[in-house]
């Protein structure tokens, strides 16, 4: 019986041991997961896909009727990486009022190009697409008009929601 019993107090003990082991190790990786997976658990923030509103000029900076090109400069968060003041892009804006500025898409609808601004509207000076002031496309090979973006005044701040489209296409795809 002395036998016996030495082996089941060994046994006992060696089991006990384990079970401790095993639920330090569990409490330990909590934190190293909590770390690993934070990314995915945290808030939306902007980036590139989903940038909402953006602020970008002082209205009383837009000359009334003239097109002048903006840069829309937002943080960039992806996953662990906070870039601060990245560009997104840039924007056609044209004041119609102090209430009402129209904002288009500086990438052409064609292959991508920089649309740059033209005495009588817009071109892409890589093949040749013309567009009128209201951004319509009145020559080159363009599948469609520029690319209008949401825009809005508040506070005399211009806000625009930037997007991307997909070119090459007669139908307005945003990316």
């Amino acid at each position: 019986m002395g036998m016996e019993e030495a082996t089941t107090r060994r046994g006992l003990l060696a089991r006990f041991a384990a079970g401790v082991s095993t639920l330090l190790g569990a409490a330990l990786s909590v934190p190293f997961l909590a770390a690993l997976t934070s990314p995915a658990r945290r808030g939306t923030a902007p980036t590139r896909a989903s940038t909402g509103f953006l602020p970008v000029i002082q209205v009383w900076d837009l000359p009334k009727g003239v097109p002048k090109r903006v840069e829309v400069v937002a943080d960039d968060v992806d996953a662990w990486a906070r870039k601060e003041r990245q560009v997104l892009g840039a924007v056609w804006l044209i004041k119609v009022s102090r209430e009402e500025v129209k904002a288009y898409s500086t990438v052409c609808p064609h292959l991508g190009c920089s649309i740059n601004a033209a005495p009588s509207g817009f071109s892409c000076p890589c093949h040749t697409s013309a567009f009128s002031p209201d951004g319509q496309v009145v020559g080159g090979p363009s599948p469609r008009s520029m690319d209008p973006l949401e825009v809005k005044v508040e506070n005399d701040t211009v806000l625009v929601r930037y997007a991307r489209f997909r070119q090459g296409q007669a139908r307005r795809e945003e990316i």
